[in-house]
């Protein structure tokens, strides 16, 4: 725990304050933990084997699949619950029997709970392929693309494109119309029940959930599980995961070459000083050494 790192001094002068608090980090994977082309981690290390050393929940929001996303917390060694295709779905998964959010080695992740919250892809096609037949829509979705296709266009290896596939409350377009054929889309898709949502690489249609709705739902979980008052790092580099940020306490924006600074009317924004991973790394070291020099300060 972090109140181990803490003098002692420091805990005596405020223990109440540090007992009711837990925090945990939530965080989107491409272009932020990942790196948006080679989806390596590794410049992330330091950080993360602080979060290890800690043992502070990594709660992962992306909108990938359950299939990919589970691949990914097992390489990092992740045992936090994991959120995927945007809110659409949630991960539990059964405690070690340590209790701890990491695993230790050979300890994989196995499924205590699986949560559906949106709407079913199967429906989500159905609405698409009309829309696009009656407008003449030029797009292409994961379900219309070749393998090679998707090669080409996600930088994913063969071996991970089933992976990336095997969704259930989404699907990823490749936008080639305009603007105003985009507002169109939207507007038609908004009185069916769906969304349309530009991520790192695609627009993303699903229900009307979000990466921040499922932020309230761990919020819950997290509370019912520790009894404590839990708040909430998140970081993320997309507009897709501006509702997560503006539904954190710290919110933080990973510096881009793709996408644009993120920034909001309802929330303060702290931009990372580097890019990619690295500013993921160099902003999550930063707040835990706040947090441990100073919980307070987790209030400003």
């Amino acid at each position: 725990m972090i109140r181990r790192l803490i003098s002692q001094q420091r805990v005596d002068a405020a223990p109440e304050n540090f007992e009711r608090e837990r925090w945990i980090v939530v965080s989107d994977l491409d272009g932020s933990l990942l790196d948006h082309y080679s989806y390596s981690s590794e410049d992330a290390r330091p950080a993360l084997d602080l979060l290890r050393q800690l043992d502070l929940p990594l709660i992962l929001n992306t909108s990938k699949t359950l299939r990919e996303t589970l691949d990914i917390a097992s390489e990092i060694g992740i045992r936090s619950p994991l959120i995927v295709e945007n809110g659409g779905g949630v991960f539990i998964p059964k405690k070690s029997a340590k209790g701890k959010y990491w695993a230790a080695e050979n300890d994989l992740l196995r499924r205590k709970e699986w949560i559906p919250v949106g709407t079913r892809r199967t429906d989500i096609l159905k609405t698409l392929k009309h829309l696009k037949f009656e407008r003449d829509l030029k797009f292409t979705s994961f379900d219309e693309m070749t393998l090679q296709g998707l090669e080409i266009h996600t930088g994913l290896q063969k071996a991970s494109l089933h992976a990336a596939l095997d969704r259930e409350f989404s699907e990823p377009l490749l936008w080639k119309d305009s603007p105003t054929n985009l507002d169109w889309l939207s507007s038609k898709l908004e009185k069916a029940g769906l969304q349309i949502v530009k991520g790192g690489r695609f627009h993303m249609v699903s229900g009307k959930h979000n990466k921040g709705t499922s932020l309230d739902w761990m919020r819950s979980f997290f509370k019912t599980s520790v009894s404590s008052h839990v708040k909430i790092i998140a970081l993320g580099d997309g507009m897709n995961d501006l509702p997560m940020l503006e539904a954190a306490d710290i919110a933080i924006c990973i510096r881009s070459h793709a996408n644009p600074t993120l920034k909001s009317n309802r929330k303060t924004i702290i931009t990372s000083n580097k890019t990619g991973v690295q500013g993921w790394n160099e902003s999550v070291l930063s707040h835990l050494r706040n947090l441990q020099a100073d919980p307070s300060l987790a209030t400003h």
